[in-house]
């Protein structure tokens, strides 16, 4: 099947590396469809009635970054929010919400007000960026498998996989200026591949 396409896009280098293996083609590396809407200035996105706090999304997380992250939370008057992404209930929250309780605006919703994004997964991490939040990553190896090219590309491995501790993270220099000027230039070239491709 795949050698039947004229065109294929992936997101990261892994996955380009899989297609040349399999049907000696050339993919071309695109951003996910998430960096490609505006969900920053989007009106659907409503304001919730939470105020300070960090929002937690994802299941696996290094127990020293949970130690940080509780310390970090009471040292700056934060509550923890998890939206549970596989049925988490951790005691370590002082929230956890359902995700089938949200629309996915209002999942949104707790990235956009966050004061720090706490993740271990793809689309958290990209939405942390996306609404340019301080962001504590906690990789797996599945994960970096998606993330690393990402991560790569907009010079942030040091402080989402490099250091370990939770206050390291969170008070690095989050310099939105350059990444956001990254993210765009990505954007562009993937918006102007996919219409080509289209058109």
């Amino acid at each position: 099947g795949l050698d039947n396409l004229s065109a294929i896009a992936v997101r990261d280098e892994n996955s380009k590396y899989l297609v040349k293996s399999y049907i000696q083609k050339n993919a071309r590396i695109v951003c996910d469809p998430t960096f490609l809407w505006d969900f920053m200035n989007d009106n659907n996105v409503p304001v919730i009635n939470e105020n300070n706090y960090i929002v937690v999304y994802g299941s696996s997380f290094e127990p020293e970054l949970i130690k940080g992250c509780i310390n970090y939370a009471k040292q700056n008057n934060l509550a923890i929010i998890s939206l549970n992404s596989l049925d988490d209930n951790f005691e370590w929250c002082d929230k956890n919400i359902q995700q089938d309780s949200l629309t996915p605006f209002q999942w949104l919703a707790y990235f956009k007000q966050a004061d720090v994004v706490f993740t271990c997964t793809y689309h958290g991490l990209l939405f942390g960026l996306i609404f340019n939040k301080k962001v504590v990553f906690s990789p797996t190896d599945f994960i970096i498998d998606k993330a690393a090219s990402l991560i790569d590309y907009l010079e942030l491995n040091d402080v989402l996989i490099s250091l370990t501790s939770f206050s390291q993270k969170v008070n690095w220099d989050w310099n939105y200026l350059q990444i956001n000027k990254k993210i765009d230039s990505l954007r562009k070239c993937s918006i102007d591949f996919l219409w080509r491709c289209l058109t």
